[in-house]
């Protein structure tokens, strides 16, 4: 964008894209955690980027692999100059995202107990922080499952030491 004649500025809760020469404002994008977000809906019909590749699969991967439902939009309200008019498939997938989102598969489920007795065995996870913190200010959780019994003891921290 700044070698299409464009300045971004970004501030503490938004960003701004204007124009060097006129400085004209075009885009205003909102903060949401760590990212800087742009509402298609709140974009101006003149406002636009250029594109002179034809290829939504190029547009999918340079805009960090944004949905084709985005693109699409895009197209749409002819925000970007040279962008044909695309059509979402919904059946149509990014192999890269399949691989990115895939997860493994989860472990057999066992018909026997392995273990003789309590506590031979400890199965124990540490997770957080989580989004949303209890009522007394704790974001992380440490659990701790015995194979033998399937007992579980739940502890939470407010900090990760």
């Amino acid at each position: 964008m700044c070698d299409s004649g464009f300045e971004v500025v970004f501030k503490p809760n938004i960003c701004e894209i204007r124009q060097t020469s006129s400085n004209k404002l075009f885009f205003t994008g909102s903060r949401k955690k760590n990212s800087y977000v742009l509402d298609l809906n709140d974009m101006l019909a003149e406002s636009c980027f250029i594109s002179l590749e034809k290829d939504k699969w190029i547009w999918h991967k340079r805009a960090g692999h944004i949905s084709m439902k985005t693109i699409a939009k895009l197209s749409q309200l002819d925000l970007v100059r040279g962008l044909p008019k695309i059509s979402f498939e919904k059946d149509k997938i990014c192999e890269v995202c399949v691989k990115g989102k895939q997860v493994k598969s989860s472990f057999k489920t066992i018909e026997f107990i392995s273990t003789q007795k309590p506590l031979e065995l400890l199965h124990i996870d540490l997770f957080g922080p989580v989004q949303t913190a209890s009522l007394n200010g704790k974001r992380y959780g440490f659990v701790i499952v015995d194979d033998f019994s399937i007992f579980t003891w739940v502890l939470f921290f407010k900090t990760q030491r």
